[in-house]
């Protein structure tokens, strides 16, 4: 009866019935029936043993195949130019959202840490990103720099915030122009930095909203399979192809241990070239862009 449940209930290549359980739970099926037989003074079956482990290993390697998720598409560069040509003379959200897009690029944020969870109201201090939560700075290798205090972090410490350091590039997807712009939006208010919208009329970029119009630009653009987490992928894996140490990769990205190269994607010679030759055209045609 025991060996005939697993096989009904776990992944494997003998049944396909609907609401087939992970290997995991099903262990833990198994391990409350022997609890109800111990609590009951009666003994549990253990003639099949060795078969019900078989099938629970098998349903293991079965899980691998059935759950396991695509890696995470990058954002490339001609992404981000997709972007700005489609949201740089859009409405206010999305010049906000734009802006946040570039710091999260940049950054290599991930856009919860950047958003908000109601797009109106009060906001919470304690675990929101503000206007003032932004430090500039000169810096004589990389010019000017902007450091922005995140206090809702994924692998944060309660109370001790986590710090984005930017610097400045040379064309309009600037990371530093992107939070000057924010803070001119915002007009001296203590409010959220990725926001529009004026007093009691300001409005707080959610990263619902947000991800469902980044989707449909790039979808508009031909660009699928790009999420939200895409930005930090395409951040880590842009540094690392123009030479990025991994050290410093990991400062950027605020990883502690070697996960870091699982947001790592490879650059063919041919994305490479088209990168730096994307790049290159930005910073010629930086005041043409513009306007």
């Amino acid at each position: 009866m025991l060996e005939g449940f697993c096989i009904w209930a776990g992944r494997n290549t003998v049944t396909a019935n609907e609401g087939k359980i992970s290997s995991l739970s099903l262990r833990k099926y198994v391990a409350g029936l022997k609890a109800w037989h111990v609590y009951h003074n009666t003994t549990f079956p253990t003639g099949n043993h060795a078969r019900v482990e078989l099938i629970l290993k098998a349903s293991s390697k079965e899980d691998e195949t059935a759950t396991k998720k695509p890696p995470k598409c990058p954002m490339m560069f001609w992404h981000m130019q997709h972007l700005w040509t489609n949201l740089w003379h859009g409405d206010d959200f999305d010049k906000a959202l734009l802006d946040m897009a570039v710091v999260a690029f940049w950054g290599l944020a991930r856009l919860a840490e950047l958003t908000y969870t109601s797009e109106t109201g009060v906001l919470s201090f304690a675990d929101s990103v503000l206007t003032s939560d932004v430090t500039f700075k000169t810096d004589a290798l990389f010019g000017e720099t902007v450091t922005l205090t995140l206090r809702n972090t994924k692998t944060g410490v309660p109370g001790c915030p986590q710090l984005i350091t930017l610097a400045e590039q040379k064309h309009v997807l600037c990371p530093v122009l992107a939070i000057k712009r924010r803070l001119s939006s915002a007009e001296g208010a203590r409010t959220s930095l990725f926001g529009y919208g004026r007093g009691d009329g300001r409005r707080h970029l959610t990263r619902n909203r947000s991800v469902a119009r980044l989707e449909a630009v790039l979808e508009a653009g031909g660009y699928t399979g790009l999420k939200g987490h895409s930005f930090r992928v395409g951040g880590a894996s842009f540094r690392a192809a123009f030479g990025m140490s991994p050290s410093d990769i990991c400062l950027l990205g605020r990883w502690k241990s070697d996960c870091y190269k699982l947001y790592l994607r490879s650059y063919s010679s041919s994305d490479l070239k088209r990168t730096k030759d994307l790049v290159r055209r930005f910073k010629n045609s930086w005041t043409r862009m513009e306007s």
